[in-house]
């Protein structure tokens, strides 16, 4: 045989062998591509504990602590998508991996306000279905989790004054409330929610609120006609409601106190730009020593209360009255000189031609003057 034929039978030789192995190869199925897996395990709120953080709010960070199968790691490169179930929280972009078991979510902070944070929970219930999607598409979920987001207080804007002294709330402008609490505390304040908002009573609302970080007491929700104290949830009909209540003494003066309001498990905190409020060191009038005194009669009182400074003032119908003896050391008590002329027939006292009438009663530590209250008030009798 000619060494060109065994050349040429040669190369049909393996020219056929790889024609079979490629035709065998042909005949092998391809393997299918692994199907995703729903993952048996857990997911858990770890913080808040309560599971309830205030929905529409951007920036609240939401831990999840998650129960894992073997073989299944926690990572950043093996996550691929985290779900809170709430709208605009249903592919999360603010996520780490905070360890081998943990994740800490954000809500979203959007440049249009309408879209922050996460769209309330439907359901008063269940809670919101959790679903971490890892890199291979195989998914742990969490349904009926004890994760609500829930509508968190609002209130009326700064320009209607919703926090003020309670006894100031019915004047007809906003502008002549009084905004200005005392760092004593005591006083009844109310606090007028938005239009899209209602407080709740009962204690299943859990309505609380602090100013200048001191707790107030007897808070109470009303209806929107201010006469009724709600004793349950609100309804739509209530919304732009108020609520009431006491200042705590120990407040530290400041012109940019905070209010932090909290309702059903969720808070929210306003600053002074938002309730127009300060809070001061001020003289407060808790009694005085005679109610009424005679028109025209030069007449001594006795003004006792708390925080009267040595150097304090007082007026009387707008009036200044002669301090007879300054207050002492402690500021407990003044004794003031109810001028004889003044206050009768004069524009700054009870005005001309007027005989009679009632005054209030103003002590003042450079320039800072005691709020009118039921203590403060001195009628003037023509006999």
């Amino acid at each position: 045989m000619s060494i060109l034929r065994a050349w040429r039978r040669s190369r049909l030789a393996v020219g056929a062998a790889i024609a079979a192995v490629v035709s065998a190869v042909a005949l092998v199925p391809a393997s299918p591509a692994s199907a995703a897996t729903a993952l048996t395990g857990n997911i858990v709120v770890s913080s808040p504990t309560t599971g309830k953080v205030a929905a529409n709010t951007p920036k609240q960070v939401i831990l999840l602590t998650l129960t894992l199968p073997a073989g299944t790691t926690l990572s950043e490169e093996n996550i691929k998508t985290v779900s809170l179930g709430a709208t605009r929280c249903t592919d999360m972009e603010w996520y780490i991996v905070t360890g081998t078991t943990q994740i800490a979510a954000k809500t979203p902070d959007d440049a249009d306000d309408a879209n922050d944070g996460c769209a309330p929970t439907a359901s008063t219930t269940t809670g919101e279905t959790i679903v971490i999607t890892f890199a291979n598409d195989d998914t742990l979920t969490k349904t009926g989790s004890n994760l609500f987001f829930i509508t968190p207080p609002d209130i009326a804007g700064v320009s209607a004054a919703p926090v003020v002294t309670d006894n100031s709330s019915k004047i007809p402008a906003a502008d002549d409330k009084v905004k200005r609490l005392l760092a004593s505390g005591g006083q009844t304040v109310r606090i007028t929610a938005s239009n899209d908002f209602a407080f709740s009573g009962g204690t299943g609302a859990g309505l609380a609120v602090t100013i200048g970080g001191k707790a107030l007491t007897e808070v109470k929700a009303w209806n929107k006609a201010g006469t009724t104290a709600l004793t349950a949830a609100a309804g739509d009909a209530d919304k732009g409601n108020t609520l009431t209540g006491k200042t705590a003494s120990g407040m530290t003066a400041s012109a940019t106190p905070s209010v932090i309001i909290t309702q059903n498990g969720v808070s929210k905190t306003f600053s002074s730009t938002a309730t127009g409020i300060t809070i001061v060191s001020a003289p407060v009038i808790t009694a005085l020593s005679v109610t009424s005194v005679k028109a025209g009669v030069e007449t001594n009182v006795t003004v006792t209360g708390t925080g009267f400074a040595t150097t304090a003032t007082a007026k009387v119908c707008g009036v200044t009255a002669n301090v007879a003896t300054p207050p002492t050391s402690a500021g407990t008590s003044m004794v003031i000189t109810i001028p004889a002329t003044g206050i009768i027939d004069d524009a700054g006292g009870l005005g001309a031609d007027v005989f009679s009438g009632v005054c209030k009663v103003v002590v003042s530590n450079s320039g800072t003057d005691s709020p009118v209250n039921e203590k403060s008030w001195l009628a003037v009798i023509s006999e």
